[in-house]
């Protein structure tokens, strides 16, 4: 019996630990402005990305004091691990200057809403609510 109740007991222990499901985010939820100032490779990247609710977005970065724009389409792709953005025609300046089409993880904690640039690195740009200022 007190085995029972021990198996009993870290079963319903593990099921409390585990992480809750992620929070699946509608594209409407993700339309706006997301800007990013981080230190990538020993080089000050500033970035900012708009989201258009016609799937199309702007990506404004700045590479050695050059300011460049350049522009695609964006739609949502969910995955088992929850939200991710895909882009069309990106260039990720941190690391390739070619475009791609680039796929990344969008991640929502209350108001707050990033896509992740380089996550483990801290990367990440989020977005702003009117009359919030870019990050220092």
């Amino acid at each position: 019996m007190r085995f029972h109740v021990l198996v009993m007991s870290l079963c319903l222990a593990a099921a409390a630990c585990q992480k809750p499901p992620p929070r699946r985010l509608e594209a409407s939820e993700l339309v706006g402005t997301y800007k990013a100032q981080t230190k990538v490779i020993g080089q000050q990247r500033v970035g900012t990305i708009r989201l258009n609710a016609d799937g199309t977005y702007v990506h404004e970065y700045v590479v050695e004091g050059v300011r460049r724009e350049q522009t695609g389409t964006w739609k949502v792709v969910d995955s088992a691990n929850g939200t991710m953005v895909r882009f069309t025609n990106f260039v990720a300046d941190w690391w390739d200057p070619d475009p791609v089409t680039l796929q990344t993880y969008v991640e929502a904690h209350g108001e707050w809403i990033g896509l992740a640039a380089i996550s483990d690195e801290g990367f990440w740009f989020v977005k702003q609510s009117e009359g919030m200022e870019s990050p220092k």
